[in-house]
This record gives C-alpha cells, sequence and structure tokens, in this order.
C-alpha cells in the first residue's frame, strides 16, 4: 500500500501571511475571505 492512510479529517495549510509574490497576495486574501464562511464542527 502507498500513500497516507484514508481519514476523514485535513490540516487547514494557509498560503503564508508574509509574501511578496502577487499570486501569494491573491491567494492569502482569498484565503482570508473564505475562512470566515467555514463552518466549525468542534
Amino acid at each position: 500500500m502507498s500513500g497516507p492512510p484514508p481519514a476523514p479529517a485535513w490540516w487547514d495549510v494557509p498560503v503564508a501571511e508574509i509574501a511578496t509574490r502577487k499570486a501569494a497576495v491573491e491567494a492569502r486574501e482569498e484565503y482570508d475571505r473564505h475562512v470566515t464562511a467555514r463552518r466549525r464542527h468542534l
């Protein structure tokens, strides 16, 4: 068997807050907009 074992969970790995590349800055802004709408299960 290769790869990670199946699991019903995921890790939240956000885009770096301190970035200089335009694509990374835009990705972080999008992440920040969507994180507030995320449902909390715990």
